[in-house]
C-alpha cells in the first residue's frame, strides 16, 4: 500500500482484499505500506505481486508495469464554515493556502491544479495537519484535502468547495508487473467493481 494515503479503508481497497483472502484461504497474503516509488519498484523486481499506489495527474508508472484504477477521488478546499468565499477562486484571493511540510508529493499536485486554474495563491507552510486545521477554522488559511478524507471526518468548524479542474483529481491504482505468472492477482482484480469518476 502506497504510504501517501492514510485512508485505504474507506476506498473499498482494504475490503476488497479481504473478500479475495475469504475467498482463497490457501493464498498467504503479505501486506506492507510503503513510500510510492519502493512499492513500484518492489513490484518491478518481482518483491511484491501487486501494489495499491495513488497516482496524481499527470504522473506516470513505468513501462514494465500495468495498472487498472480501483478507485477515485478528487481534492476539495476547506475554509471556515463561516467564511463568505464561495468559490475556490475567492478563498485563494482572500485567504492563505496551508502547505504541510511534510507532504511535499501532495503539496506540488495541489499547487499544479492551482496553476492550471490561473490562480496565485499566498502560501503559508505549517508543520502539521492539526495546525493546518486550525488556522482553517480560524477563517486564515485553506485546506486542501481529499474530499473522501474530509467526508470520513465530518469537520463541522470546516466547508468545502469544490476544485474544478483535472489535476484536482486522485486515482488509486491496482499496479503489477506486466511480465507476472500468479494468478491470483487477476482473481484480486476481480474483486473491485468498475471505477467512475466522482
Amino acid at each position: 500500500f502506497d504510504s501517501t494515503e492514510d485512508h485505504f479503508e474507506a476506498t473499498g481497497i482494504t475490503e476488497a482484499v479481504a473478500r479475495f483472502a475469504a475467498a482463497h484461504p490457501g493464498v498467504e497474503l503479505a501486506m506492507v505500506q510503503a513510500p510510492f516509488p519502493e512499492c513500484a519498484d518492489q513490484v518491478i523486481y518481482g518483491d511484491l505481486d501487486v501494489a495499491f499506489l495513488i497516482i496524481r495527474h499527470r504522473e506516470h508508472l513505468p513501462p514494465d508495469l500495468t495498472f487498472r484504477p480501483v478507485y477515485e477521488g478528487r481534492l476539495v478546499m476547506a475554509v471556515s464554515k463561516d467564511s463568505p468565499v464561495q468559490t475556490c477562486a475567492e478563498a485563494v484571493e482572500s485567504m492563505d493556502l496551508l502547505l504541510v511540510g511534510e507532504k511535499p508529493r501532495g503539496n506540488s499536485r495541489i499547487l499544479k491544479a492551482l496553476e492550471n486554474m490561473k490562480l496565485e495563491p499566498r502560501i503559508r507552510r505549517v508543520d502539521s495537519m492539526p495546525a493546518g486545521f486550525v488556522y482553517a477554522q480560524m477563517g486564515k488559511g485553506i485546506m486542501l484535502l481529499s474530499e473522501l478524507y474530509y467526508e470520513q471526518h465530518h469537520y463541522s468548524g470546516l466547508k468545502a468547495l469544490p476544485i474544478p479542474e483535472e489535476a484536482a483529481y486522485i486515482t488509486h491504482m491496482a499496479v503489477w508487473n506486466r511480465g507476472t505468472a500468479n494468478p491470483m492477482v487477476a482473481r484480486l482484480l476481480e474483486q473491485f467493481p468498475p471505477v467512475s469518476r466522482p
